[in-house]
């Protein structure tokens, strides 16, 4: 029992640590790679398409296409400050302890949304839902299922597998 117990705190840290990809202090370097990169300046966005990859210190997101919206500059020698960042299709967060899949997702003022077919995978288990939220400012994730019909064969509540280790019996 204690053994459960202890790989479902294992599973709820997840959710505190895929956020972390998002909302790393804002001298975090940040390098990201991809097909295409369009700016409108007009528009003050950056489009990058075809397979993106963004590293983030020792975690990576990935996703077909990312939006980025930013703010103007704000005086001589400041940076363009990021307001939201969108991800689209077959995106996937990487950090040395987990990995989340999901169809799309988003940030913006702290807060991160996985939207779609989430799937949030550690060395012991699986959790999946159809959106995934965590909160910065407060520290809150949660795991939230869809508008899916219940008499149908797919559920769509919050799931929680958990793989005994081999050691286990």
């Amino acid at each position: 029992m204690m053994k459960i117990f202890k790989i479902i705190c294992c599973l709820l840290s997840l959710c505190c640590s895929i956020a972390a990809y998002a909302v790393a202090p804002a001298s975090s370097r940040t390098v990201i790679n991809s097909n295409k990169l369009v700016v409108n300046e007009k528009e003050k966005t950056a489009t990058f398409t075809g397979s993106v990859i963004s590293k983030q210190k020792s975690s990576t997101l990935k996703s077909d296409k990312m939006m980025v919206f930013y703010n103007g500059v704000k005086g001589e020698g400041q940076n363009n400050s990021i307001r939201r960042i969108e991800v689209y299709d077959h995106v996937e967060i990487i950090t040395p302890k987990e990995r989340v899949t999901s169809d799309k997702g988003y940030y913006e003022d702290g807060v991160f949304h996985l939207m779609g077919n989430v799937k949030m995978y550690n060395g012991s288990g699986v959790m999946t839902g159809e959106k995934f939220i965590h909160n910065s400012k407060t520290g809150k994730s949660s795991l939230v299922g869809g508008n899916k019909n219940h008499s149908s064969k797919a559920t769509a509540r919050p799931k929680l597998i958990i793989q005994p280790s081999e050691s286990a019996s």
